[in-house]
């Protein structure tokens, strides 16, 4: 009650529910997927009622309870002679626990069935901050909700017998999970999803021999580094009975059920882990799981996100927490991938219908097709980013570099600047700005650091200082011009870590070459020398700036 759930009660002095109380408000002949743990069998043709008389079978309870014989033996103290059996007792221990294996009840687990429809989901809420976050109950649309045109994954109950074991697995679509214990235990083991835990888990659903490896034991080699990986942390907790549990997206996890437990719960999704979410959901693609073992209309939700996102964006009192901005860039990203052109399938509940609703909605804005929508909304979503001051991990950073004039050893006066048409030289040292890409601005903070530990700024970049210098021109060239590439180091020169340069382009208010296009071309070197409380550094990289017809080309060089 103190975190806003609502919990069936049981009709006894205890208030205990029992199971056959949960079969009587979902209906004893409902249909039911149930799994034999041992065979790792689905046995089709159940219902509810079946379960219900599984679990009450006295045989069953006395095969796994504490007076059964199966049950942990009693260790006789050291040095008795009870300790020190012969060969010939253990022996015949070993047959007759084989026989009484052979002759055991099988143990039936049954973690799928969704209550919503039924009377039982009036006796139960989730907790109340689940609800205030689940995209379901606040993103898909209320007249499809009413119609129960929704992805029913809300409210699960499970009914687990004593041995149950269910191997790790990731739950669908990244979703987090409530978990309430009516009765009984669960013991879970979890996993966090890091990079290198999530390339195992992707590893070992596709070995062959799954079954026969556990997989906090499973190992495997980086791919950049070629040194091996392994599982990184794998921790144990207990529930007992009243104890709620959440488990958040992507966490790896498997489940033992000491005794029979009796458990409701529920998945969703929301926007606190966007990113976790959609990196899940595109494991689930490259390791093909089965369509029934996915989340329903998943592409179809992220769409009507999007759209619920860009109408909080243009209220004056509409939220987006910090977390939310830090994942839609993500979600854009992935919502451009998935938009069906126009003249592909329109039926109700497709893709292409749902973006049609989408785009209908948001008329008012002037929005009147997908791409419209995702254009405006990554552009509310760069305010948001620059108003709380959020750099998103994909987007490319900027530095402005001002190029002073030094003394050279000859001139440049004779490079005039063409400004609106009208050719006239400057008075004052022209002003470029210069836009590194990610990549580059990572190996300039990398070789900054290594100068006698330069000064940083206030956004933790490198203080440099910059000098020009004329550069011969080359004699122009017939063949084809190739992109340029930066390589990295002589220590670390490799084809395949060869990144492409990043080009900026002047507007039309911009400076440009005067005269008709130069049969060589002029390049002016910009080096870049870290700045240091002691001393300047003495090999620096440079960037070279070639003046081109329609823009420049910066790129980024070994100093010497």
């Amino acid at each position: 009650a103190s975190i806003g759930m609502k919990l069936p009660k049981g009709n006894g002095e205890d208030k205990q529910l029992t199971i056959r109380e949960i079969g009587d408000q979902i209906g004893m002949t409902h249909p039911i997927s149930v799994m034999d743990v041992r065979e790792q069998d689905e046995l089709d043709g159940w219902n509810f009622g079946d379960m219900v008389e599984y679990f009450e079978d006295e045989d069953r309870k006395y095969n796994y309870g504490s007076n059964s014989p199966l049950a942990s033996p009693q260790h006789s103290t050291p040095g008795s002679p009870a300790s020190i059996p012969s060969t010939m007792k253990r022996k015949r221990e070993r047959q007759q626990r084989r026989k009484r294996h052979q002759s055991l009840p099988r143990v039936l687990n049954q973690i799928s069935l969704e209550f919503s429809p039924t009377p039982f989901a009036k006796s139960v809420k989730s907790p109340q901050f689940v609800r205030d976050l689940d995209w379901i109950d606040n993103v898909w649309p209320k007249q499809r909700r009413v119609a129960g045109d929704y992805p029913s994954v809300q409210y699960y109950c499970l009914t687990s017998t004593s041995g149950c074991y269910t191997d790790f697995h990731v739950d669908f679509g990244g979703t987090s999970v409530w978990y309430h214990i009516l009765s009984g235990e669960k013991v879970f083991l979890l996993i966090p999803p890091t990079k290198n835990n999530l390339k195992l888990y992707e590893a070992w659903l596709c070995r062959k021999d799954q079954n026969d490896i556990f997989f906090p034991d499973m190992r495997g080699v980086d791919d950049v580094t070629g040194e091996e990986i392994k599982v990184e942390s794998c921790v144990r907790t207990s529930l007992a009975q009243g104890q709620t549990f959440i488990i958040p997206s992507g966490y790896i996890h498997a489940v033992y059920t000491p005794q029979d437990s009796l458990v409701i719960g529920g998945n969703f999704l929301h926007g606190l882990d966007i990113k976790g979410q959609l990196n899940i959901h595109c494991l689930e693609t490259k390791t093909r799981v089965p369509a029934k073992f996915r989340f329903p209309s998943f592409v179809q939700l992220m769409f009507y996100a999007g759209k619920e996102y860009l109408k909080r964006f243009k209220d004056s009192h509409g939220t987006v927490h910090r977390e939310e901005v830090q994942g839609l860039r993500d979600l854009v990203n992935a919502l451009r991938q998935w938009v069906v052109p126009p003249g592909g399938d329109a039926r109700a509940g497709s893709v292409a219908h749902v973006g049609m609703e989408c785009v209908a909605e948001l008329q008012s804005y002037g929005v009147t097709s997908v791409e419209e929508m995702l254009n405006l909304l990554e552009e509310e979503l760069s305010r948001g980013e620059e108003k709380i001051g959020v750099r998103s991990p994909g987007h490319k950073q900027k530095l402005k570099l001002c190029i002073k004039r030094k003394k050279l050893a000859s001139p440049i006066s004779d490079i005039q600047i063409t400004k609106k048409g009208n050719d006239e030289t400057p008075s004052s040292p022209p002003k470029l700005k210069l836009r590194l890409s990610g990549s580059l601005m990572a190996h300039i903070q990398q070789k900054a650091k290594a100068e006698d530990s330069p000064t940083l700024d206030e956004d933790g970049l490198p203080d440099f200082d910059f000098g020009v210098k004329n550069s011969p021109a080359k004699a122009p060239s017939k063949k084809k011009p190739r992109t340029s590439t930066y390589r990295r180091p002589a220590d670390l020169v490799s084809k395949q870590n060869q990144v492409p340069d990043d080009e900026w382009l002047p507007d039309s208010s911009s400076s440009s070459i005067a005269g008709t296009k130069p049969k060589t071309q002029r390049r002016l070197k910009l080096k870049l020398r870290a700045t240091s409380a002691t001393t300047k550094a003495t090999s620096a990289p440079k960037v070279t700036i070639s003046r081109k017809k329609g823009g420049v080309r910066a790129r980024l060089m070994k100093g010497r």
